[in-house]
């Protein structure tokens, strides 16, 4: 009976045992499971660093092919492609979505690399191209880009070199004849509307080389979103006709005016531009967002007509424009800027060199509302306004936000009296000001708001300073 016992009870606990391992060979499993998927699909797991290794790998190759290709434009060339078929042979679909920015119209992407920025644009004149510039990162503003459209590049559809292009009217219909025409081209991707475009055109009666252009379309033409050079790079340009009041050229749905009128530098040639009145009454820009380098090079631009020495800006409505940088550079021979209150929202980022050298500059009324509360860019503002007396900047004129003053009052020799409005320095010490009051008239009368910036700014500067 006790070694019947002893055999159960050995059973019993063999049972036990082989229970109590099996057991433990299933946590150990379960464990080594855990591990195993952990290294497979966790955050550091195989499939995690392959992944990662996938995205290092399209963002090197997306790069490399989009540095050749800079390499390109900047020697003047320009990539013979349409944007989808660009994005897609960059392979910038590898990228993720949220380093990659586009404009609503698809004519503008901007791809947020490691060190760089690249912005790929096209435009409707640009006749099946992209071109490609790269900043450094936190400057993605457009404001110093020299694009390289030239002088030799062929506007439109037309065939006419913008060198060539003597005149461009614009007018409210299609002549019915226009059939019979020789001269004539389709030009409706320039046109934002439903209807058809067309351009044609006639030579010069004092110069067979060079052709007066007209532009026409059932109603008028409606402005591309896109204005950007399009009316740049034209040399031997002398007027441009949109009609009283802008009537047929409707800038409504306009978001970009960068350098629509801009004239340099010209790389190819020593030309200036002939362009001296530019009629601006009815322009329409309620949308607009960028007006960097409208008109800057245009070195002989005196005016809205002869009668009057003043662009008219009454129209313009600016409340959704965030960068003027460069917007009147280098306008040599304007002599009265009156901007009256069109800047006055406050969503202003970048004012740098916008009125940089107007050499012949005596009047600059930037009205009393002003606004530069989200401005971070001044540099070079009003550099090398030689001509300028006064000037006075507003009580909304802020400086709180601003990281850059370089250059910004430079070579302002004539200047008798600078009224800084709410000039601000709480953050003096993130303020880089180089220059700023480089060969600044010395006995000039600086107005500022408290001791502050008057302690601040006799440390650059040997104008006497006095607090209102």
């Amino acid at each position: 009976m006790n070694c019947a016992q002893n055999v159960e009870t050995n059973s019993y606990n063999a049972k036990g045992i082989t229970l109590i391992a099996l057991i433990i060979t299933i946590v150990i499993m379960l464990i080594l499971a855990g591990i195993t998927l952990n290294l497979t699909l966790g955050e550091n797991g195989i499939f995690q660093k392959a992944k990662l290794a996938k995205g290092q790998y399209e963002t090197a190759s997306a790069e490399e092919k989009l540095e050749m290709d800079l390499a390109t434009c900047e020697m003047g060339g320009s990539i013979e492609s349409t944007m989808e078929d660009y994005l897609r042979d960059a392979k910038l679909e590898g990228i993720a979505i949220e380093r990659i920015t586009k404009t609503s119209d698809n004519n503008e992407y901007i791809v947020e690399l490691d060190d760089h920025i690249y912005v790929i644009y096209t435009a409707a004149w640009m006749n099946g191209k992209v071109k490609i510039f790269r900043e450094d990162k936190g400057n993605v503003m457009k404001s110093d880009c020299d694009f390289t459209v030239r002088e030799n590049d062929l506007w439109l559809n037309t065939g006419i070199a913008r060198k060539d292009i003597k005149s461009i009217s614009f007018v409210n219909e299609i002549p019915n004849n226009l059939e019979e025409e020789t001269n004539k081209a389709d030009v409706t991707a320039l046109g934002h509307g439903e209807g058809k475009v067309m351009a044609w055109w006639t030579t010069d009666s004092n110069d067979a080389s060079i052709y007066n252009i007209t532009i026409g379309a059932n109603g008028g033409v409606v402005a591309p979103k896109s204005c950007f050079y399009l009316f740049g790079a034209m040399p031997n340009l002398e007027e441009i006709d949109f009609g009283e009041n802008a009537i047929n050229f409707d800038t409504s749905n306009t978001i970009d005016m960068w350098a629509m009128f801009r004239e340099g530098p010209l790389i190819d040639s020593n030309l200036v531009s002939r362009l001296e009145y530019l009629d601006l009454r009815g322009f329409n820009t309620s949308n607009v967002l960028c007006m960097n380098g409208m008109f800057a090079e245009c070195r002989n631009l005196k005016g809205g007509s002869s009668e009057n020495n003043q662009l008219d800006f009454s129209s313009f409505d600016t409340s959704n424009v965030i960068n003027t940088g460069y917007m009147f550079h280098n306008c040599a021979l304007l002599t009265n800027i009156n901007l009256g209150d069109i800047f006055n929202k406050g969503n202003l980022e970048v004012t740098k060199n916008m009125f940089a050298s107007c050499e012949e500059l005596k009047s600059l009324e930037l009205g009393s509302n002003f606004n530069t509360e989200n401005v971070t860019d001044m540099a070079g503002m009003f550099w090398d306004c030689c001509k300028l007396e006064e000037l006075n900047l507003g009580q909304k004129f802020y400086t709180e936000n601003v990281t850059s003053m370089n250059n910004m009052f430079g070579y302002m020799q004539q200047i008798t009296s600078l009224n800084l409005g709410n000039f601000g320095v709480n953050r003096a010490n993130e303020i880089t000001t180089t220059n700023m009051f480089h060969l600044f008239n010395p006995n000039c009368e600086i107005t500022v708001k408290n001791q502050n910036v008057k302690d601040w700014l006799t440390t650059l500067c040997n104008a006497t300073i006095n607090i209102r």
